[in-house]
């Protein structure tokens, strides 16, 4: 189970991620709005309203995975990239158990150096959810970056490149380079996010983790 927010901000709700989702079976404009469409049983079952003590509410919501945790429901708990630094310093001051997951994009786990470190420290379990996302919009935005990674990919001889037209052709995607770095040479795991069936076979655990994928990238990635 992840919190995915520790608060609720009203400028999530005219944000262009939130306006154009297709996730969501009706949209609100405020947090009191969509606090208002709540069914009563829901507004019972966690007492008084969050945005009564938005700095806090998160805890009771935290306490109550442990809780979950503790009686064998929940395998384990975490929490996403929206926790800010001091959020982080008071969920590592109160926890009894966990977070055993951070859900954080490609961007944290590379620059913010502080954060990873902590993370680390206190034995969380990185987990990027954007990686995928971030190579493919690199193909337009950075296309050097990008051929670089195709020539890494097409270096290494394995699975068929199901992203390439040519069903002959042997090698790597830049996007499986990218996630067998992060889980063989960085340790994290990764979250491919695809709704196309081919893709998703290729970024399986078996295609990065079985077979000859043991991703390398020594001389290579990092240079």
């Amino acid at each position: 189970a992840i919190i995915q927010y520790p608060r609720c901000y009203d400028t999530l709700f005219s944000s262009p991620a939130y306006l154009e989702s297709h996730d969501f079976s009706q949209k609100f404009t405020n947090c009191q709005n969509e606090e208002d469409a709540l069914d009563e049983a829901t507004k019972m079952a966690g007492g008084a309203s969050p945005l009564l003590d938005k700095e806090n509410a998160w805890k009771r919501s935290y306490r109550a995975l442990e809780e979950l945790y503790h009686h064998g429901t929940l395998e384990s708990i975490g929490i996403s990239s929206n926790f800010e630094p001091d959020d982080l310093t008071q969920l590592f001051e109160m926890a009894t158990v966990g977070p055993h997951v951070y859900q954080g994009t490609f961007e944290t786990l590379i620059k913010d150096e502080s954060t990873v470190e902590e993370l680390v420290r206190h034995g969380v379990h990185y987990q990027v959810y954007d990686a995928a996302s971030v190579v493919a919009e690199g193909k337009e935005g950075a296309p050097r970056a990008y051929a670089r990674l195709e020539h890494i990919g097409a270096s290494h001889g394995g699975m068929l490149d199901l992203y390439g037209a040519d069903d002959n052709v042997y090698g790597y995607s830049p996007v499986q380079v990218v996630l067998g770095w992060l889980v063989h040479h960085k340790g994290v795991g990764v979250v491919p996010g695809t709704t196309n069936a081919a893709h998703l076979a290729e970024n399986s655990p078996r295609s990065l983790g079985e077979g000859d994928f043991v991703f390398q990238p020594k001389g290579g990635i990092e240079h």
